[in-house]
């Protein structure tokens, strides 16, 4: 037997169940969330922006933060105030008892576009992001390699091995 509507399934044995996330939704609802287009928002960045002043764009999808790196490898991109993560994330991982540095090496866990830029335009971008979304800071980049969640204890060092 299969889902019906996103919403209810069959567990084992013929057993009926509706898994419900405890923001109220079901699980099956979550990935029917459309998904957020950035373009308008990165064209409207890209206007207030000085010429050349955006030094990297990063659309976080499958493989989660170790997305970024593509932008650069030879930095460290320190994540050190995340955005909050989605209550079906938190609940995939503890459903499906997953390592805490395998969620971020697969899912957004709430970030899904990072843009990089020097620390002068940093307020002028999520002014503007912000215009089109939830947006702050969320870290920095610094000397070295891979990505970091302090907050977390996420260390993703030799990421370039998963491109």
């Amino acid at each position: 037997r299969g889902r019906t509507g996103g919403r209810e399934g069959w567990g084992g044995r013929g057993r009926r169940v509706e898994a419900k996330a405890s923001d109220g939704g079901t699980v099956g609802e979550a990935p029917l969330e459309p998904t957020r287009i950035y373009v308008k928002a990165v064209l409207d960045l890209i206007a207030a922006i000085t010429p050349g002043e955006i030094d990297g764009i990063s659309h976080i999808t499958g493989s989660g933060l170790l997305n970024v790196p593509r932008l650069k490898k030879d930095v460290r991109y320190v994540f050190d105030t995340p955005l909050p993560v989605p209550v079906i994330l938190t609940e995939i991982q503890q459903w499906g008892n997953v390592a805490h540095d395998e969620m971020y090496r697969t899912f957004n866990m709430g970030m899904g576009l990072c843009v990089i830029v020097p620390g002068r335009h940093e307020a002028k971008a999520v002014e503007v992001l912000s215009k089109h979304f939830p947006s702050q800071r969320v870290g920095s980049v610094l000397p070295g390699t891979g990505v970091s969640v302090p907050s977390n204890g996420i260390e993703l060092t030799g990421a370039e091995e998963h491109f």
